[in-house]
């Protein structure tokens, strides 16, 4: 998947015209890019990005898109209506229609990250580092996804790129987008981690007692220790820590790595 990632920035980044401003220096992020002076897409990047419509690729290279705007960029859902909502109340992004229920997987959120990155990376061809940093956010969100409940990595996605567009349109600081936030991690992944319980078979497919995997649901209220149940949940949740999956102790008491 991140070879086709490569080939797709490589093909852009050649066809792209070169600037002819300054050359930054190439040994690692710049710590400031200049935000674009002119509005306004670029024949030749209208011309390497046909399906998306110039209004949407003048918004990205203005660091003006946002998070909620990614299904714009993917043929499947751009018809549709806007796919997260603020939640004035909570301060957070919902999905809270069919657009944003499409993006079920990392696979799906993928399509339009990839749009929305080559096209930076076009608008940028003497900046060749600005896509490395590209590539690790997107390693970073196929880790998360791997060991977390995607719902969670995917509000956490949406609010990490916000964030890192307010850099990019304020300071032209793109080094973040390398850096996981360790902060909105805290807040919306740890406690969601992905947990399998080994159960006794006694099927058909078993062979002498051999395991069988069962996926649970773990208690969130057990792991902040806020259940109401000790020994059993009243809701029927799993009393495991959402970190390791343990049942000793709950995520506030899980060990802190020294």
């Amino acid at each position: 998947m991140l070879s086709e990632l490569t080939k797709k920035f490589e093909e852009a980044s050649s066809r792209a015209p070169q600037n002819t401003g300054r050359p930054e220096e190439t040994g690692g992020v710049p710590p400031f890019i200049p935000p674009p002076t002119t509005n306004g897409a670029s024949t030749s990047l209208r011309s390497l990005f046909p399906d998306i419509e110039a209004a949407h690729i003048t918004s990205i290279i203005t660091h003006d898109f946002r998070g909620s705007d990614l299904y714009k960029l993917d043929s499947r859902y751009r018809d549709k209506e806007a796919a997260f909502t603020f939640n004035g109340s909570t301060g957070q992004f919902e999905t809270s229609n069919r657009a944003a229920k499409e993006y079920k997987t990392f696979d799906m959120l993928y399509i339009p990250l990839v749009a929305y990155f080559s096209i930076l990376s076009a608008h940028l061809p003497g900046q060749p580092t600005v896509p490395l940093v590209f590539f690790k956010f997107l390693v970073h969100l196929q880790k998360l996804a791997r060991d977390y409940e995607w719902a969670a990595v995917l509000e956490y996605s949406i609010i990490f790129f916000n964030r890192r567009r307010m850099e990019m349109l304020e300071s032209g600081d793109y080094s973040h987008w390398a850096l996981p936030d360790n902060g909105l991690m805290a807040e919306h992944i740890y406690a969601h981690r992905k947990v399998t319980i080994r159960g006794s078979g006694s099927g058909a497919g078993s062979r002498g007692g051999a395991s069988t995997l069962k996926p649970p649901v773990v208690c969130y209220n057990w792991n902040q220790n806020k259940c109401s149940g000790s020994a059993k949940c009243p809701s029927g949740r799993t009393h495991v820590c959402s970190t390791c999956g343990k049942a000793d102790h709950s995520l506030v008491d899980h060990p802190k790595s020294t």
